[in-house]
C-alpha cells in the first residue's frame, strides 16, 4: 500500500482557482492563475523526477513567488496563498512547518469560503490540522521498530488518536452539503483514510499474537475495524476520484481486497455511510 504521499495525484486541479473568476478584481484573478500555473510546473516536474518521494525543494519555484508580504491584498487571495503553501509543506513531508502553519491555515477557511472562493479549498482548510497529525501519526507508527510492549502500547495510543481525528474529519466532512467542495472531501477522505490503513497495519503488530488492548484488538480481529472505516470513507467522499485509474482509486480496491480476504473471500456488502 503506497503511503500518503499517494494524495499528491489529487491536488493538481483540486487547489485551483476554478470560481474565482467573478469573485475577485482581475488583477486578482490573474495573480492566483499564475501563482497556480507555477505549481502546477513544480508539481508535473517534481513528480516525474521523484515518484511519490517528492523532495522538499521541488516546490521552489512556487514558494519564491508566494509573496512574502500579503498585508495589501485582498483577504480571499491572501487565503488561497496561505493553503497553497500549507499543502506544499504537507505533500513534502516538512510536517514542522506545515504543524506551524496549520492554525493560519485554519484561521484562512472562513476567507476561502466568501465572495465565491471554491468551497473545496475551505474544506481542505478545515481539515487541514488534523492532515497534518494523519501524517505525524504515520511517522511515529513507522518509527516502532520492535514488538515490545512499551512499542505495542504506543502503537495503541497512535491508532486511538487517529481514530479520534478521523471522527472528528468525519463530522466535518459529514455536515458540508450534498455537492460542495467534493473534490475537496475526496482529498480529505484519501489522506485519513490512508491513515487508517496504517492503524489496520499498527494493529496487526499490537494484536498478534497477544492483545496489548482488548477493545482495540477485538474490532481488528474480527471485521478490521480501521480498514471498514476506511473504505466507508472513500465511499462516501470519493467521488468519481475513487472510481477511476487513479492511486485514489487503488487505494479503495486495495482496501476492498484485503476485507474480501479477511473474510475468507466473501464479497463484502455495501459500504457503511459514516454520517450515521
Amino acid at each position: 500500500m503506497t503511503r500518503i504521499m499517494l494524495v499528491l495525484t489529487l491536488v493538481t486541479g483540486i487547489v485551483g482557482c476554478t470560481g474565482l473568476r467573478g469573485a475577485l478584481s482581475d488583477a486578482d484573478h490573474v495573480r492566483v492563475r499564475d501563482v497556480q500555473a507555477v505549481y502546477d510546473a513544480d508539481f508535473r516536474a517534481a513528480v516525474a523526477a521523484d515518484g511519490v518521494g517528492v523532495a522538499p525543494g521541488r516546490f521552489a519555484r512556487t514558494l519564491a513567488v508566494l509573496p512574502s508580504d500579503t498585508s495589501g491584498l485582498s483577504q480571499p487571495v491572501r487565503g488561497f496563498y496561505t493553503l497553497l503553501e500549507g499543502l506544499i509543506y504537507l505533500q513534502t513531508g516538512q510536517l514542522g512547518q506545515a504543524k506551524a502553519i496549520a492554525p493560519e491555515v485554519t484561521g484562512a477557511a472562513s476567507r476561502l469560503n466568501t465572495g465565491g472562493i471554491a468551497d473545496r479549498n475551505a474544506i481542505m482548510a478545515e481539515n487541514f490540522a488534523d492532515l497534518v497529525a494523519a501524517r505525524e501519526a504515520e511517522a511515529s507508527l513507522a518509527k516502532l521498530s520492535s514488538n515490545s510492549a512499551a512499542d505495542n502500547a504506543r502503537r495503541v495510543a497512535v491508532v486511538r488518536d487517529i481514530q479520534t481525528r478521523t471522527r472528528a474529519v468525519t463530522g466535518r466532512l459529514c455536515k458540508a452539503d450534498a455537492g460542495e467542495g467534493d473534490e475537496g472531501k475526496a482529498f480529505v477522505a484519501a489522506y485519513q483514510a490512508t491513515a487508517l490503513v496504517q492503524a489496520d497495519r499498527a494493529l496487526q503488530r499490537a494484536c498478534l499474537p497477544l492483545a496489548t488492548d482488548a477493545a482495540l484488538c477485538a474490532g481488528f480481529l474480527g471485521e478490521r475495524a480501521s480498514l471498514q472505516d476506511a473504505r466507508n470513507l472513500m465511499a462516501a467522499f470519493g467521488g468519481p476520484l475513487a472510481d477511476d485509474s487513479s492511486q485514489i482509486a487503488r487505494l479503495r480496491r486495495d482496501i476492498e481486497r484485503e476485507l474480501i480476504a479477511n473474510q475468507d473471500g466473501a464479497p463484502l456488502g455495501p459500504a457503511q455511510s459514516p454520517c450515521g
